[in-house]
């Protein structure tokens, strides 16, 4: 059995107290990093949901003149409708998370749609990083291999 000597007692003690300053501070990134990907990944699932459901919008009138045209305010409506859905889809302990849409834009038979997210941070808080957000954008076109299109 070996004997500790007195000169060494403590060092555990005093090797934690200055770790745990630099521990903690890594868990605390670590977590509020992670919660920032995930909204990121959800924001951008969101994007691309919607403007797969807008580009759906195609106003069939202009058949006639043999171009396929979104019509705007249905692709709007779509875009809105896949997004409340899919905030409604979203498990309980996720509700710390808040997306919404906030543009969809149509130029004949494309669709560009704009999702943010944003969240607080749980121990960011701590150091002056109160929140985060961040946006998505996706495109998606009505009907590919078409080459005469209607402006909107």
């Amino acid at each position: 059995m070996k004997l500790i000597n007195k000169r060494e007692k403590g060092q555990s003690l005093i090797t934690f107290v200055a770790a745990f300053p630099i521990i903690i501070f890594a868990l605390t990134v670590v977590f509020d990093l992670g919660r920032l990907l995930i909204l990121k990944s959800q924001a951008r699932i969101f994007a691309d949901s919607s403007a797969l459901a807008a580009a759906g919008a195609l106003d069939m009138r202009s058949l006639d003149s043999g171009a396929f045209v979104l019509n705007h305010r249905w692709a709007s409506q779509r875009a809105e409708d896949t997004v409340s859905k899919s905030i409604s889809h979203l498990p309980p302990e996720d509700s710390w998370m808040h997306l919404r849409l906030t543009n969809v834009s149509v130029r004949g038979a494309e669709v560009t749609v704009s999702v943010v997210g944003t969240c607080e941070f749980i121990w960011g808080t701590y150091m002056g990083l109160a929140n985060c957000s961040t946006t998505a954008i996706a495109s998606a076109r009505a009907a590919s291999g078409i080459s005469s299109e209607m402006g909107p």
